[in-house]
């Protein structure tokens, strides 16, 4: 949490938090008492409880207005009460919640179809979160190299300081398997290259690789953007040994 004087408030990131005191009977100590009580803890827990949100920003129960820039890890950038949002939502709510996938409903085609025409792919498969998706993504790149190269090619090529998930698939494809020996045995055939280092991966390319997992930028490894000419020659080197890039 960075104190912006110029603007006479704060801006909050995802790594960055103050440590905030409380009176006794400040209405966070109750929710703290609550949060320890109720879950299991997995994260080194903020100090901050927001109350309520307005657009880019949310504010806690001192009224202290804050700007966010973590949008739930990037999965929630539309801010906050946006009455656009509000009224979609309310509109949708009195048709139909949700149905299964096996069911058709006009609000997924017309995402569908926004997404593919905003984008370089040709179909949509829509998951409950990020990990969900690089479970699906492992699993198809499998499949497809199953049949497209043979049953021994299973080779996943992926990079240093890499995170794609908690689930056992995705947390396979992220280096933080190597600090996290409780949780083994991970997926196996899983091949670790240098980040923004073609050459690194070459070195481990064969005919067993079925796909190489790459973020465009690194981010619970730190911030750190492919180049340019790494993400090319990647496509490159996919398209040459008919390698899925994920």
């Amino acid at each position: 949490m960075i104190n912006d004087d110029n603007l006479g408030r704060f801006t909050l990131t995802q790594s960055q938090h103050a440590h905030i005191e409380h009176k006794p009977d400040h209405p966070d100590n109750a929710h703290f008492k609550q949060y320890h009580d109720l879950f299991m803890s997995n994260v080194a827990l903020s100090d901050i409880i927001f109350q309520y949100g307005k657009e880019a920003y949310l504010y806690d129960y001192d009224g202290e207005q804050y700007l966010d820039f973590v949008g739930g890890i990037a999965t929630a950038t539309l801010g906050h009460a946006h009455p656009l949002v509000r009224q979609a939502l309310t509109d949708q709510s009195y048709k139909v919640i949700s149905v299964n996938n096996s069911f058709l409903s006009e609000p997924r085609i017309n995402c569908a179809r926004f997404l593919i025409e905003k984008s370089c792919m040709d179909q949509v498969f829509f998951c409950n979160s990020g990990t969900e998706s690089i479970e699906a993504a492992l699993k198809l790149s499998r499949k497809w190299s199953h049949e497209e190269k043979g049953a021994d090619a299973k080779e996943i090529i992926v990079f240093e300081k890499a995170f794609h998930g908690r689930t056992m698939g995705a947390a396979s494809l992220s280096s933080k398997r190597e600090d996290q020996p409780e949780f083994a045995p991970y997926l196996d055939h899983i091949q670790t290259a240098k980040f923004n280092d073609i050459e690194s991966v070459r070195e481990l390319v064969s005919d067993k690789t079925a796909a190489i997992f790459v973020e465009p930028v690194l981010g619970n490894g730190g911030v750190y953007p492919a180049d340019r000419s790494f993400l090319k020659d990647l496509r490159a080197l996919c398209d040459e040994k008919n390698i899925a890039l994920i």
